[in-house]
Order: C-alpha cells, then structure tokens, then sequence
C-alpha cells in the first residue's frame, strides 16, 4: 500500500504531496506552490547555473512526509489549519 504523502523533488523544487487530494492529478508534470495536492512546498537555489535544494530543507519535507503519514486525526487536525 502506498502512502498518502510522498515527496516529489524535482530539479530546484520539491513538495510534500498529498495523494488524495481531490486536485491531485498523477500525470501533471509541473510542481509549483499551488499545484493539486501539494501541502507543502520548497524553492531552491542557483548555484553556478545549476538549480540546488539543501539538504536541511529535504529532510525538513522528509520529516513532514512522515509525520503526516502516521498523524492520528490527521484529517481533522489539516482542516483546523486549512491545508
């Protein structure tokens, strides 16, 4: 069984992503703040031309990743905060 939050990182972005999310669209191949399902979301950097993320800001999303997957009342608690 899969989760219901992964982290998708791409190239200079990644997000915390909720997979059933009624926005969430498994094909759409962009990731950006306001993209279906995404709780989550962190922009990197330039480096030398080259898009970067840090390390500290992919184990941040890691740690949300899974606290959200085992989060008793998850549901509940993600409405109260309007995610």
């Amino acid at each position: 069984m899969e989760d219901r939050y992964f982290i998708d990182i791409r190239i200079g972005c990644a997000g915390v992503i909720d997979r059933q999310h009624p926005k969430y669209d498994p094909d759409y191949p962009g990731l950006h703040p306001d993209t279906g399902g995404v709780v989550f979301y962190k922009h990197g950097y330039i480096n030398n031309g080259i898009w970067c993320m840090k390390e500290e800001d992919i184990q941040e999303l890691q740690d949300l990743c899974d606290k959200l997957n085992v989060w008793p009342n998850r549901d509940k608690k993600l409405k109260e905060l309007g995610i």
